[in-house]
């Protein structure tokens, strides 16, 4: 990524204007002559005096995925429609028929004004065929200031992994400002400690030293337990054994050429450790089928003392456990590493653009507003509205302009709250900007926060995977050979570990693989990979 800064001379021209920073070789850039967001007075009487996108008001409508069912009425969007002039008419569609939903909404055309699409795939694939206002255009010619100060601060990527084949940019990203670690290894704290194991485990053998103390003191247990299916625990080991589940992947070592997970050496060594982890008695039988509730149920009564969950999750858990056992500790710690490649496990960790996307339909009457909206949600007046709500009502700042959530908001930090956010309709699609101040306001509790602070501070963070976009033959191609090899994938790994199938018939397991096309899918990547990188450079 190339950046290059305008003049100074020319930032004093545009008085009023966000940008500092403008234009730039990748993909976005330009100045405004209007006034910016970002530096109005949060105390004056004019706050969102500026931010009315339209005379009249106007009722775009808004396709998002959600379980919810929000309407114009629901809080948010009221909220929004007062400050901009923009009342939304949401289309929510429930996350298990999204995927259905939208390739019927592609096919047909009738695309609506607004969508929060939740993978890029749609934006890069129908933008370039006409299907999406393209924001390169609208940031090149100076109508997205607040976007591109955003992704020019972001990561030397950040234009890079947003285009779509022809170079073009279709969609608007969340942007995370830091380095947002998501899952990682949890467990029993309190127990660690009296057993003298202490806040971590340097080795797998260590770790599994814990899991037969835990299987000593309670019988009953099956110490490691999971959600989410099969995966789950899988994905979560294989980032720290260097042996990654994806059948095609970036290699971390190199950055540069990929490679297929169950082909790596160190898979088969991990496979084994869960067949003994299974033989043991330590691994729950049902750590492919666990429930949420199931999951939870078996922490706190000493069935499951480890994990691989959300870090976002361990507050709640701690306290819920507390009151049943005060003397009960759940609490993230940073993983082991297997091999001599990493001195120490990582955390999973989310890629700073992360892509549920804002796209705007380039058949709607309102492209003007969108635009305005859509850049509005990267300023900071705007991303606080979309985050928080409504100032005076669901948050203030303080003296010095922090944000402060009303004690009636819901949160990790206040699970007393009887606001929740999420409910009325406040971030979640919406969300433009998540900051490390944001997170810790609203779903961090201290023993995540702290987490977060000791992972980092290791260098225990994931690599990022970059975000790919495939050729129509290269993509229809590659869910043809992977859709598959992943069902073989997982059921040839569920059965290594009970012991339905023997690891003597491991090199059979990869010959299969091969047979699938695994190394055709590899080579797919590669060359996806290495065209996006000589586009980036253009």
């Amino acid at each position: 990524m190339k950046k290059r800064v305008v003049s100074a001379m020319l930032a004093v021209a545009m008085v009023g204007s966000l940008m500092a920073a403008c234009s730039n070789n990748n993909g976005g850039g330009g100045t405004s002559s209007g006034g910016s967001a970002t530096d109005r007075d949060y105390d004056s009487g004019e706050l969102y005096a500026k931010a009315k996108m339209s005379e009249e008001p106007i009722s775009p409508k808004f396709m998002l995925r959600t379980n919810e069912t929000f309407t114009k009425d629901t809080e948010a969007y009221k909220w929004i429609g007062e400050i901009t002039n923009i009342y939304f008419e949401p289309v929510p569609v429930p996350l298990s028929a999204y995927d259905e939903k939208i390739s019927a909404v592609m096919a047909s055309g009738d695309i609506p004004d607004f969508q929060a699409l939740r993978t890029p795939v749609i934006a890069k694939q129908y933008g370039p065929q006409g299907a999406f206002v393209n924001l390169s255009e609208q940031m090149d010619n100076g109508k997205m200031p607040n976007l591109v100060a955003r992704l020019d601060e972001g990561p030397d990527d950040a234009y890079t992994v947003l285009k779509a084949p022809d170079g073009n940019i279709y969609g608007a990203p969340r942007i995370y400002t830091y380095d947002m670690l998501h899952e990682s290894f949890a467990g029993r704290a309190d127990l660690m400690e009296k057993w003298g194991f202490g806040e971590r485990f340097e080795t797998f053998d260590d770790l599994y030293k814990y899991f037969q103390k835990c299987k000593e003191e309670y019988p009953d247990s099956t110490p490691v337990g999971s959600k989410w299916g099969v995966d789950t625990l899988f994905n979560g080991f294989g980032h720290q054994w260097d042996a990654w589940i994806d059948l095609a992947y970036l290699n971390p070592a190199d950055k540069k050429t990929y490679i297929a997970g169950p082909l790596q050496p160190n898979f088969k060594p991990m496979l084994e450790y869960f067949h003994n982890m299974y033989k043991d008695g330590i691994l729950d039988p049902e750590w492919a089928s666990c429930s949420d509730e199931q999951f939870k149920e078996k922490i706190l009564n000493d069935k499951i003392f480890f994990s691989f969950e959300y870090m976002s999750e361990t507050d709640e858990m701690d306290t819920s456990g507390k009151t049943r056992n005060p003397e009960f500790s759940w609490k993230p710690f940073i993983p082991p590493a297997y091999g001599d490649r990493m001195k120490v496990g990582v955390a999973d960790c989310y890629h700073r653009i992360y892509q549920t996307l804002k796209c705007i339909s380039a058949k709607s009457k309102y492209i003007d507003e969108l635009v305005q909206f859509t850049d509005w949600m990267y300023s900071k007046e705007g991303s606080d509205v979309i985050n928080y709500g409504k100032k005076g009502e669901t948050f203030d700042y303080d003296e010095n302009g922090n944000v402060v959530l009303d004690e009636k908001v819901k949160t990790s930090n206040n699970l007393g709250g009887t606001i929740d956010l999420g409910k009325i309709g406040v971030a979640a699609e919406w969300t433009s900007i998540e900051s490390e101040e944001n997170e810790k306001l609203k779903s961090l509790g201290p023993i995540a926060i702290e987490a977060q602070k000791k992972h980092r501070e290791a260098g225990a963070v994931m690599f990022q995977q970059p975000s790919l976009t495939f050729e129509d033959e290269d993509l229809n191609r590659k869910n043809e050979l992977s859709a598959p090899m992943t069902t073989y994938r997982q059921e040839m790994m569920t059965k290594f570990t009970t012991g339905e199938e023997p690891l003597s018939n491991y090199d059979k397991f990869v010959e299969q693989l091969k047979a699938y096309g695994i190394e055709e899918l590899v080579a797919i990547y590669q060359k996806t990979y290495d065209a996006q990188m000589a586009l980036a450079d253009k």
